[in-house]
């Protein structure tokens, strides 16, 4: 079976609220967190680190956001981040396809865990979803 997570490479997580308030109260985060640590562990794949990003909007590109860019100058080929759903990554479906085609491009996985597909704050079909990561990835299930 297939996790999505790749044989040999490392797993990561990456977590987001929008507000302070949010981040201040911290529980959105620690359920964030516990989801991710919970799925990599019930993959065999203890996560190396889990990237915060406190306070910051799903509206600014994924690759400009100072926890994910951390996260993508540690990532080597083969690593994966895992993202509990698509808003906690992207609200735009254009910042969502340009990071999946670099997460390829630099042999990395992009994971999400969970089915809430959102995009730009409205629910997206699974169809419509499926389609598109079809085309970028080859596999529905898995984001780059």
């Amino acid at each position: 079976m297939n996790s999505g997570i790749k044989k040999g490479g490392r797993a990561y997580g990456y977590v987001r609220v929008s507000t302070r308030a949010q981040a201040e109260d911290g529980e959105s985060l620690g359920v964030q967190e516990r989801m991710l640590e919970g799925f990599a562990m019930m993959h065999g794949r203890p996560l190396e680190r889990v990237f915060i990003e406190r306070a910051v909007s799903g509206g600014s590109p994924f690759a400009k956001r100072l926890a994910a860019r951390e996260a993508l100058d540690v990532m080597e080929r083969g690593d994966t981040l895992i993202i509990v759903k698509l808003d906690r990554g992207f609200r735009d479906a254009g910042d969502m396809l340009d990071t999946i085609r670099m997460f390829r491009d630099q042999g990395m996985s992009l994971r999400k865990i969970s089915d809430a597909l959102q995009a730009a704050g409205h629910k997206l079909s699974h169809v419509g979803v499926a389609d598109v990561l079809r085309g970028e990835t080859g596999a529905p299930e898995r984001i780059g």
